[in-house]
């Protein structure tokens, strides 16, 4: 039988993300001296200015304090919002308690976001805040109007005494209505006791609430920010109630005394939690920073991290920069044996490797990074380019490169640029500029302390591509995005994570949309062959595949038609046949079984697509291409409790059905929730 990949690639994104967030923990307080993007004055990147450190700390322990606060505070850490254009669709709905839905949350704060059209995979760093927000009317109703046609909004409620609700996932068409409600809880409480090795509370104590999701995917600069904070009472207790965090860090820490974290990491909901702290001596790693030449290096940042605890003993990590002897002590450190790195402005990251606790000889040496120079200039008129961008991007294979965060923007009148910090490595440069398509240097093979000189960047118009959008009866249609892809390009609920995770790594893809009389045009691309990919709301997407662009020519592509496709609209049930609003529907083009040997190439017209059951179980998905489709629910919750997503997987595919879909028509399913396997 055929399984959809929908599910599938659901838990896969899932199982990265945990491994994103596991990696993140170990590594989370390690600075970089490289900025992620600099502007360049004097063609040397400059550092970013100091952050505040200093988190907000609890006037008392408040063990009632809720969320709404932190939710504020941090939801949006970086301050960019997605600008939303005035349109014709609306999203309204109820925010109610999830142990009574008969009963109004009044006063609730309800945000509009814009993440992933799959809901699976809507966490805090992976949503971009609108700066639209409501505040629930006194029956619990709030309204958004005037919006544009979206397939990816999300809804944030907070109020007082609930932990956060959401919704992800969202649909929203032109000249329509979407009805959404939320659920509020009390959510968990994250409790405990901080004391000594003998049993004795620490007065004084201060306790930290992380968001592991957040810091994994957000990556922000500068020191981590708890959600929360608070001291300890008198008999060494603190509790962080309301809490809606499906991925945490607890940090304790106290003069004295070892810092020490505790982490949660799962991918779904957890309940109540007891996490106590037993902190012992304080011990102190010491030593000095030395350039390869045994110079005293200033400045530079040393990070411990514990390795081979138990996670019920928790961890302890230190950090420290180096003065101006290049003297350095990692302080408030629990025994134990740690990894010490090294990072300094110019040098590359070190691994040191492993040190105890206690040692007070360690000489970290860093290895200077390298730096390359040259000239931006214009193909045509061999005249300086002023203005552009360069990216430094990793050489993965001989026809690939990756895009890393390093940046720089150059403003310089002779079109001279110097790029330092780079790590020993094979890389090659690409500048962006206004007017002009990307252009790359040649590839670079850098080592330590290398200065590589004469790396010109000749850019040019590059070309183009056009055509005409037109709907079955050859009518054009107007305001269609059409957008440039790599070639076979393939939309799935994975890529839309990563895509989503960090903006940085985002493919730079060209879009634009179609005038009156349907008509576009792509100018400025570099030369190859690309996927040109057009949709429109209340139409099925059309994609086009080895589209060839050469320099100083421009590809005429004529008329690409978009037909209105087929629905598939359907209704959830549980168990006792009663509508099932906790889950997720997954709707995957069938691909039938290769056979064995046989390689089936990638179709660009195939679809993926995951919608979240309304109040009253019913879905519906439109504009579908006709064909075959694979239709499967994913339970989110179970009589009361959240379905893990492996055991996820296992009950969507107890639901699967097979639908065909015909233009213009609607096809009909029904689906049940499956009995969970005993002992689950």
């Amino acid at each position: 039988m055929n399984r959809s990949m929908g599910p599938l690639l659901v838990v896969l994104g899932l199982l990265a993300v945990g491994a994103v967030i596991g990696i993140s923990l170990f590594f989370s307080d390690e600075q970089t001296a490289t900025p992620d993007k600099t502007e360049v004055t004097a063609m040397k990147p400059q550092t970013d200015a100091p952050v505040d450190e200093t988190p907000t700390v609890a006037p008392e322990v408040d063990p009632t304090r809720t969320a709404t606060e932190a939710a504020t505070r941090t939801e949006n850490p970086t301050g960019d919002t997605e600008s939303l254009a005035k349109g014709t669709g609306g999203l309204s709905g109820a925010v109610v308690r999830q142990d009574n839905p008969s009963v109004p949350v009044a006063g609730a704060v309800v945000e509009l976001f814009i993440g992933p059209e799959n809901a699976a995979f809507n966490f805090q760093g992976t949503r971009r805040p609108t700066g639209r927000t409501e505040t629930t009317a006194a029956d619990g109703t709030f309204t958004f109007d005037e919006l544009p046609p979206n397939t990816g909004y999300c809804l944030v409620a907070t109020a007082e005494g609930f932990a956060p609700s959401e919704a992800a996932g969202i649909v929203v068409r032109d000249d329509d209505f979407s009805v959404r409600d939320l659920e509020m809880s009390a959510g968990s409480c994250i409790s405990g006791e901080v004391t000594d090795l003998y049993g004795t509370p620490i007065a004084g104590a201060r306790v930290d609430l992380f968001d592991s999701m957040a810091l994994a995917l957000l990556a922000q600069p500068g020191p981590r920010k708890p959600m929360r904070s608070m001291t300890v009472d008198a008999a060494g207790k603190y509790a962080f109630c309301n809490v809606s965090l499906k991925s945490f860090e607890v940090v304790a820490s106290a003069a004295s005394f070892p810092t020490t974290s505790k982490s949660q990491t799962q991918v779904f909901q957890v309940g109540d939690q007891v996490i106590n702290f037993a902190l012992g001596e304080a011990l102190s790693i010491a030593g000095f920073v030395v350039d390869e030449q045994g110079r005293s290096l200033k400045g530079a940042t040393i990070t411990a991290y514990q390795i081979g605890q138990l996670p019920e003993s928790g961890t302890s990590k230190s950090e420290a920069v180096s003065a101006p002897n290049g003297s350095f002590t990692l302080a408030g450190l629990a025994k134990g044996q740690y990894m010490i790195t090294g990072k300094a402005e110019g040098y590359s990251l070190k691994n040191h490797g492993q040190v105890d606790a206690g040692a007070n000889d360690v000489r970290v040496a860093l290895e200077p990074q390298g730096a390359v120079l040259g000239r931006v200039s214009d193909a045509t008129t061999a005249r300086a380019v002023t203005q552009f961008r360069l990216v430094l991007k990793r050489k993965v294979n001989e026809n690939a490169a990756v895009p890393t965060t390093q940046t720089i923007d150059v403003r310089h009148g002779s079109g001279e640029y110097e790029f330092i910090g780079i790590d020993p490595g094979a890389w090659v440069l690409e500048a962006q500029a206004p007017g002009y398509a990307n252009a790359s240097s040649r590839d670079l093979i850098i080592a330590k302390g290398d200065r590589i000189t004469g790396v010109d960047i000749v850019m040019d118009k590059g070309g183009s591509v056009s055509g005409i959008v037109t709907d079955a009866s050859g009518g054009p249609i107007a305001g269609a995005t059409v957008r440039l892809n790599e070639n076979n390009y393939q939309r799935n609920p994975l890529s839309d994570l990563f895509e989503s995770m960090q903006p940085a790594s985002r493919p730079q893809r060209k879009t634009t949309t179609t005038d009156a009389k349907g008509a576009f045009s792509i100018a400025l691309i570099v030369p190859g062959t690309y996927q040109v990919a057009v949709s429109k709301t209340k139409y099925s997407d059309n994609s086009m595949n080895g589209v060839i662009i050469e320099r100083n020519q421009n590809n005429d592509l004529g008329r690409i038609t978009l037909s209105s496709g087929g629905t598939i609209r359907g209704q959830c049930f549980d168990q006792n046949g009663k509508p099932y609003t906790d889950g997720t529907i997954s709707v995957s083009s069938y691909v039938p079984p290769a056979a064995p040997g046989v390689t089936i190439a990638p179709t660009p017209n195939n679809e993926s697509r995951q919608v979240k059951a309304e109040y009253n179980g019913t879905f519906e998905v439109t504009n579908l291409k006709p064909g075959e489709y694979v239709v499967q629910l994913m339970p989110g919750r179970i009589e009361g409790k959240d379905v893990n997503p492996f055991l996820q997987m296992v009950l969507s595919q107890k639901t699967e059905q097979r639908i065909r879909v015909e233009d213009g028509k609607i096809s009909t399913v029904s689906l049940t929730v499956p009995a969970q396997p005993e002992g689950k």
